[in-house]
């Protein structure tokens, strides 16, 4: 459509420009009558109408088409520069035809390119819950019946309409919501104004004009707003081109980007040269104007005025400059937007307009699907959850987050996405095998930096969307006896997944229909409900080729297609290859997969472990391997007496899964060998063999790969090709990617001085000392966890027998903290309470407790003349200056200054917070930062020297810098940029930093006062709860925090249970199981905390946590050697 609309502009462009003059010549010559042809007109009548046809009128068609010709040539140049064109008395119904011709074509040469970031799209609201907020769409309703009763008219306000005026507008200013802009239009639609016009469905305002508003508008609404200020606004045009956003063009025109949400207010109800409508502040197309409001003097009505965040500008720093720009509206343009043409291109042609962000509750995606947003209804006409819905919506997008979805070498968000849970097992049993001391190995240098790539574009949800829509149809089939449909492609969006057939076929609900052949279905995957049962796969072959022009994910069932052809440069089709193999190897759908690879890749089976891998250099061995397993599978499908392993695959609850054979060769072998691949891999009914070859093989699937960057898949369904960026792992990012596997598989390091004694055997167990605290305080009832649990809750409080190194508490504070313990532990589930430990842990420290004590220490007391029995209160305050708690759900604590708030709804904007939030730990944590170390970190796969790169480093910094606040005296605590980088003042402290004042790099010599202390900093897991794909440059401080928690945690238990504390036994094994649960030491050390206290329901509920734990591993994960042993000896014992 964009296409056919912009050749139709070019034409009626040439026609218009070139054409009508040329017809003039022709036709009418030169139209300039001779003096006496003037002088005979005035003593002749004009018979005939000579010198009215030949004269008169093609003299005004000359000056009509001058008049065009100018308005031409005035926004020409203005919209391929993007500035705003001149407006020319007269000449405005010519400017607007030749803008709206002249912006098609434009959108046609430059390609439909959405800006998609602020906030992400993906993550947008309902449109019916989204009216509230910015990004609210208006669109106006069908005339209706005008108002005659002049009565009514006479009595109610009005207000005269001035330049620059819309309906919104003046909703806002008179009626305090622009949302109440329908209500102003319905009282107006076709009431005649005094030069003989009025108000129609398309919203049409002229100066001058008198409106009728509502009845609750405050009287001479008109007059008073004309009076208010002596300044009146007036909309400047502004052509957007690629690249733009709103923020960018509000900081040129209007000099604060801050002021967007002006522009979007006075461009929404705007018709765009492509028919749509502005509905989304970020999400805005080449070829489109915008109108940009300034201000002139006159006496005019004047609007409200807007909170925006209160950021203030930043005056330019040492090495770096800054803006203190607010990033609300920063995006950036995405080139190629084609994506509706991408899904008819795709299924063959057969395919209409897939619903993208009409059947996705959650986002408006006109980059991915080619529709219009969905019309929204005014906010008046809500109900209070929607609103409230749009409030929230407003407050938790992701302001100026596009995450690419891909790495800069080409490897796609699934695959990474599968890479890192890889990696992730890989280190979880490098944890699992550590010692106390010990530190598992991390990757340092390029390989660091692919695993901050890899995580900055993996997208683990949309894996996970896409097996559960596809184990979702193998259970239908299997309970229904209906055959899984013949999946050919998979195209993964934002808001959908939509699948292409190679025949006609139902699929259940929640799947929809969209194409009248039944050939391509789509599914909101928030709408797929859970699984009752896990069947096996049913597609294991399905792999990422790239991704459109609309970034979603293009896939194809290489199981069902035979083969698939790489056309291109050897380097380019070698990528391409590597790439299909690593996201074959760990793929989540791909668990009964086995992948050949014949002259490619040979390090890969090695370094990605998967079992599904192997490689080969003898293609005569594998294709008798190939032929017996072809042989074998006619047969089995045969005996079943199925057509095909789809049928197969569906036969009953009991069906096998059917493993596939992938070939994949880096070179195509000798005519006879490539001659009996072919055959098998063309077989019909297919025979669970597929291959991918570096040349053409067999089949119509080819990918022609042009470059690293760009290829043409050619689809047989379709007959045409289907643009695409190709899945790629270059040379470079391959190596990395081998070093960063590598670095997982690697012993772990002993770099701790520290030498830890052995553990605590049941023999070397004191009975528990109950002098050590008061009788009264063990509240012991036999009866229940949650009682028993109340008791270690109550524990864990200060004894009052206990000489302490701490400040001062008060009395009431210590009532406070056992009131909170009563009641946590009557509401608190019992299987939540020990499976997240927080109650064991977090209560005994109540947030007040920060709140009361004055600034930290430089350096930890020194350990008490007699160690406390049990634990004490935090003798390192946590208050002053702001400081950060990364030792769990990451926070900013105590910031001095307001918290960023959403300009259309004047709340607290979350997104920003949390962005806010990450920008200051990484501070905290690596201070004297660079803006390059600092882009990179929060912003990986970002230029840092890119167009906005610098205003969004300089955005998040003032809304961080204005958030803390100042000190008292008067200084930041996020420092301007200046020669030191990036910082923050040294008060600013991280929960981490107090946790080595009082433990050290040798928590054996921590006093253990300092032990218990540093324990109750811990909150959870480091770093716990953070949005995906933010925080990736904390991974190797994640892990060190781990061990060095677990270290102390450790330790305390050891000293604990030799002196028979099992009250700070009990504490240290919970931290201890709450940080790192998949190393089995803080079991034991709390299942001889539950022995020595003499509580055998303790030690069975802890080995039967243990299973549990141990089965989400995997089915029959047993627990190490030493476990089971201390296990068998506690029963013992207890029995005798």
């Amino acid at each position: 459509m964009r296409i056919l609309k912009g050749l139709g502009s070019l034409i009626a462009l040439l026609v218009l420009l070139v054409g009508i003059p040329v017809g003039l010549i022709v036709f009418a010559g030169n139209p300039i009558p001779s003096w006496d042809e003037v002088m005979r007109l005035t003593s002749v009548p004009d018979y005939g109408g000579k010198f009215f046809m030949g004269t008169l009128l093609p003299i005004v068609a000359w000056i009509l088409w001058g008049t065009f010709a100018i308005g031409f040539l005035v926004e020409l140049p203005a919209q391929l520069r993007r500035v705003p064109a001149p407006r020319l008395p007269g000449l405005r119904l010519q400017q607007q035809g030749a803008g709206f011709l002249i912006a098609a074509v434009v959108v046609m040469f430059a390609g439909v390119s959405p800006a998609i970031a602020t906030p992400s799209s993906a993550s947008a609201a309902e449109p019916t819950a989204a009216a509230a907020a910015v990004s609210s769409t208006i669109t106006p309703a069908a005339a209706v019946e005008a108002h005659t009763d002049t009565a009514v008219a006479a009595e109610a306000p009005t207000y005269t309409v001035q330049d620059g005026d819309s309906l919104w507008r003046i909703a806002q200013q008179t009626l305090g919501s622009g949302e109440r802009w329908k209500e102003i239009a319905d009282l107006n639609y076709g009431v005649e104004q005094a030069d003989g016009w009025s108000l129609t469905p398309e919203n049409w305002l002229n100066a001058g004009w008198v409106l009728t508003l509502p009845s609750d508008a405050p009287s001479g609404a008109s007059s008073t707003a004309e009076t208010a200020v002596e300044t009146t606004t007036v909309e400047k045009e502004v052509t957007v081109v690629s690249g733009d956003t709103l923020w960018a063009i509000a900081e040129q025109e209007l000099g604060d980007g801050n002021r967007y949400p002006e522009i979007f207010d006075a461009t929404k109800d705007d018709v765009q040269p492509d028919g749509r409508h502005l509905t989304d502040p970020d999400l805005i197309y080449p070829g489109w104007v915008v109108d940009v409001p300034v201000t002139v003097e006159a006496t005019v009505p004047v609007a409200p005025p807007v909170e925006t965040g209160g950021v203030e500008d930043v005056a330019p720093g040492a090495g770096t400059s800054e803006t203190g720009a607010d990033a609300g509206a920063s995006s950036h343009v995405d080139e190629g937007a084609g994506a509706q043409a991408d899904v008819d291109e795709l299924a063959g042609g057969a395919v209409g307009a897939i619903p993208g962000a009409t059947t996705a509750p959650g986002a408006a995606d006109d980059a991915t699907t080619g529709q219009e947003p969905a019309e929204q209804a005014p906010a008046a006409e809500q109900a209070p959850a929607a609103e409230q819905a749009a409030d929230d919506a407003a407050d938790t997008d992701w302001i100026d987050e596009i995450f690419n979805v891909r790495t800069a070498g080409g490897l796609g968000a699934l695959a990474a996405a599968g890479l890192l849970v890889f990696l992730g097992v890989r280190r979880m049993k490098q944890r699992r095998d550590r010692k106390p001391g010990q530190r598992i190995s991390m990757p340092e240098g390029a390989a660091s930096d692919m695993e901050l790539a890899l995580r900055a574009v993996e997208n683990p949800l949309g894996m996970d969307h896409v097996d559960h829509a596809l184990r979702h149809l193998a259970a239908w089939a299997q309970e229904t006896g209906n055959a899984l449909p013949p999946v050919y492609a998979l195209r993964l969006s934002d808001v959908e997944i939509a699948l292409y057939l190679d025949a006609p076929a139902e699929l259940p609900a929640p799947f929809v229909e969209v194409s009248d052949d039944k050939m391509a279905w789509s599914v909101d995957p928030e709408e797929l409900p859970p699984l009752e049962r896990v069947p096996s796969a049913p597609y294991p072959a399905l792999v990422t080729l790239g991704q459109d022009l609309g970034d979603a994910h293009v896939m194809v069932d290489l199981e069902h297609i035979g083969a698939l052809n790489m056309i291109g440069s050897d380097e380019s089709v070698r990528g391409a290859l590597t790439g299909l193999a690593v996201e074959l190897a760990t793929s989540q759908w791909a668990e009964d997969l086995r992948i050949t690879l014949v002259g490619i890749a040979p390090e890969l089976p090695e370094a990605l472990d998967t079992g599904r891998f192997r490689h080969v250099d003898n293609v005569d061995a594998l294709l008798h391997t190939l032929r017996a397993q072809a042989t074998e599978t006619e047969r089995a499908l045969e005996e079943l007496g199925v057509d095909s392993i789809e049928q197969a695959r569906s036969a009953g609850l009991e069906a096998e899964s059917w493993t596939p054979e992938i070939v994949i060769l880096g070179a195509m072998p000798d005519e006879q060998a490539r001659a009996e691949l072919a055959d098998l891999v063309t077989r019909l009914p297919r025979v669970g063999i597929a291959a991918i070859t570096a040349g053409e093989l067999a089949g119509d699937w080819t990918m022609h790969l042009d470059d690293d960057h760009t290829a043409q898949l050619q689809i047989p369904a379709a007959e045409h090709t289907l643009p695409l960026t190709p899945q790629i792992v270059n040379a470079e990012e391959y190596a990395s990617i081998l070093q960063l596997l590598d670095s997982s598989d690697q012993v772990v390091t002993n770099d701790s001085e520290w030498a830890p004694v052995d553990e605590v055997t049941l023999d070397d167990l004191p009975p528990a000392d109950t002098t050590l605290r008061d009788v009264e305080e063990d509240i012991r009832v036999e009866d229940g966890d949650a009682d028993e649990w109340k008791s270690i809750l109550h524990s864990l409080l200060p004894a009052k027998s206990v000489d302490v190194v701490a400040t001062p508490v008060d009395e009431n504070a210590e009532e406070a903290d056992e009131a909170a313990v009563d009641e946590t532990v009557e509401e608190a589930d019992e299987a939540a309470v020990d499976e997240t430990v927080e109650a064991a842990v977090g209560v005994a420290v109540d947030e007040t407790d920060a709140d009361v004590a004055a600034e930290a220490p430089e350096h930890a007391p020194e350990a008490a003349t007699k160690e406390p029995a049990g634990p004490v209160r935090p003798i390192v305050p946590l208050r002053g200056a702001p400081y950060v708690q990364i030792l769990g759900p990451v926070q900013i604590v105590g910031a001095q200054g307001p918290a960023p708030k959403t300009p259309a709804t004047s709340k607290t904007n979350q997104s920003v917070v949390q962005r806010a939030t990450e920008l200051i730990a990484f501070l905290a944590l690596n201070p004297r930062a660079t803006a390059v170390q600092v882009h990179g970190a929060l912003w990986p796969g970002k230029d840092p020297h890119g167009g906005a790169a610098q205003q969004t480093r300089n955005s998040h910094t003032s809304r961080a810098r204005s958030w803390l606040g100042v000190s008292p005296a008067g200084e930041q605590y996020l420092p301007r940029v200046g020669a030191e980088g990036y910082r923050l003042r040294e008060e600013v402290r991280t929960d981490w930093q107090l946790w080595l004042d009082l433990v050290g790099e040798d928590p054996a010599s921590a006093p253990t006062a300092n032990l218990t202390q540093a324990l109750r900093l811990v909150k959870g897991q480091p770093f716990e709860g953070v949005k995906e794909k933010f925080y990736g440059w904390a991974e190797p401080i994640r892990y060190e925090i781990i061990a060095a928690v677990g270290d102390a945690a450790h330790e305390l238990a050891t000293r604990s249970l030799r002196a028979g504390d099992c009250a700070n036994a009990r504490l240290a094994a919970a931290v201890g199981r709450m940080v790192d649960p998949v190393n089995e030491i803080f079991w034991r050390d709390a299942l001889k905390a539950e022995h020595q206290a003499g509580d055998s329901t303790g030690v069975e509920r802890l080995v039967k946590q243990l299973e549990s734990h141990l089965d989400s591993f995997e089915d029959g994960y047993e627990a190490e050697p030493e476990t089971q042993e201390l296990i068998a000896s506690i029963r013992r014992r207890d029995a005798s």
